[in-house]
């Protein structure tokens, strides 16, 4: 069964509820006059995860929830699910971050990639139980589709990319993410040059609004591949794959597929922080040495996504 149900639309809302709501609609209006800051969102916003999920858990009874990417949990949905005895899981989409996806995550239970790749103990997160499964997003864009006949371009060297990571977007928050970014794509580039028989590549993720890259690798020999075209398939028939935060590195562990993140001088902490360093690259030098040796010896990629 589906279901569906709107915003702000049959709320289960009693007359104390109804009082209540006016009298927090003219503190706000109060209180945003008092700050000049306007406090409506965040009333909105709370009102409505309060009075969507406490009428939804009241028309419908579960005895387990699970929700399909572990940095949009909603603590209101689970203190509600949790007095009326449901239990929460949530399912790992992408490697533990320190940034706005990194903080204020809850759940009775986290589905993860593996062992090595499970979210750390930090402020505001609390999950009870961690259990590795693998890669649901793999599961469903690769291996789901991986036998039907579809002709796939090969590239020795497949770079990842990631949304909103551009200088000046969202995940520019600190010092040296603008410069260190930009050095890693430098090192696509300059690889390309130093050995022009390599076969570079750049892909976005398909909800990538932004042309940054393809424009920074114009009048240069990496090839940016249409976002359009499957990164899983592209990884599958690359020689090695680096990126400078995609979590398709661990995953394509899985298939002992060699991987590294290209971390310029271990800078890039809001993504790395948690990741372990013999498989982040920090100098061009080894990003050229670890290339041409296809995997160092000494790195372990077992337990990182089963």
């Amino acid at each position: 069964k589906i279901i569906f149900r709107k915003n702000f639309i049959n709320y289960n809302v009693s007359f104390e509820d109804f009082i209540f709501l006016l009298k927090m609609f003219n503190k706000n209006i109060f209180y945003s006059l008092k700050t000049n800051i306007n406090l409506f969102y965040l009333f909105f916003k709370l009102i409505n995860d309060y009075y969507f999920y406490s009428s939804f858990f009241e028309d419908y009874k579960f005895r387990f929830i699970i929700s399909s990417r572990h940095y949009v949990t909603n603590n209101i949905k689970n203190f509600i699910a949790k007095k009326n005895k449901t239990h929460c899981s949530v399912i790992q989409k992408n490697i533990d971050t320190e940034n706005i996806n990194g903080f204020f995550l809850k759940s009775d239970t986290l589905f993860t990639l593996g062992n090595k790749t499970k979210i750390k103990n930090k402020r505001f997160c609390n999950f009870k139980k961690q259990v590795s499964v693998g890669s649901f997003f793999m599961e469903h864009l690769f291996y789901k589709n991986k036998n039907k006949n579809k002709t796939v371009r090969k590239f020795d060297i497949l770079c990842l990319g990631g949304n909103e990571l551009y200088p000046g977007s969202e995940h520019d928050n600190y010092h040296d993410h603008a410069s260190n970014y930009i050095k890693h794509l430098d090192w696509l580039r300059k690889i390309s040059k130093d050995f022009p028989d390599i076969k570079v590549g750049f892909v976005h993720h398909a909800n990538n609004k932004n042309d940054f890259e393809k424009n920074f690798f114009n009048n240069s020999k990496v090839k940016y591949i249409k976002k359009e075209e499957n990164s899983y398939d592209l990884c599958n028939k690359s020689k090695f794959l680096c990126s400078f935060a995609s979590t398709m590195i661990v995953e394509f562990f899985s298939l002992k597929k060699k991987g590294y993140y290209l971390d310029p001088d271990y800078l890039n902490v809001q993504f790395m922080k948690n990741i372990n360093k013999n498989i982040r690259i920090k100098t061009y030098h080894k990003f050229k040495k670890f290339y041409f040796e296809k995997m160092n010896k000494k790195t372990n990629i077992t337990n990182y996504c089963i």
